[in-house]
């Protein structure tokens, strides 16, 4: 069973110029580690009063089939043909928005 390590941030830091920088807040908004399964199941919905956020992803022990909603949509169903593969130890950063759905599964290559 393969797990995924969330990191849900703001991206508020800028530059002398004012610009917003690419680059995470290095608080924060919200982090956990759930685990996988065989089947979809939504893990996390993002929601606080932030309007945008970007949301890290990290795949340990294993694969993951990732899969997110429209904000206040129906759930997703993370799988081959449908959303994001990540492989294990890599890590990839989304966009997210109140009101969307994250769902996982471990992915069988």
């Amino acid at each position: 069973m393969a797990k995924a390590h969330i990191v849900v941030s703001r991206t508020s830091a800028r530059a002398d110029t004012g610009a917003t920088l690419p680059v995470p807040d290095a608080v924060p908004l919200q982090a956990m580690t759930v685990g996988s399964a065989a089947s979809s199941s939504v893990v996390a919905t993002f929601g606080t009063s932030w309007s945008y956020q970007v949301c890290h992803i990290t795949a340990l022990g294993g694969p993951l089939w990732l899969a997110f909603s429209k904000a206040g949509g129906p759930d997703p169903e993370a799988g081959e043909g449908n959303g994001w593969l990540i492989q294990d130890g890599e890590s990839r950063s989304f966009g997210v928005v109140v009101g969307q759905k994250l769902a996982i599964r471990d992915a069988v290559l």
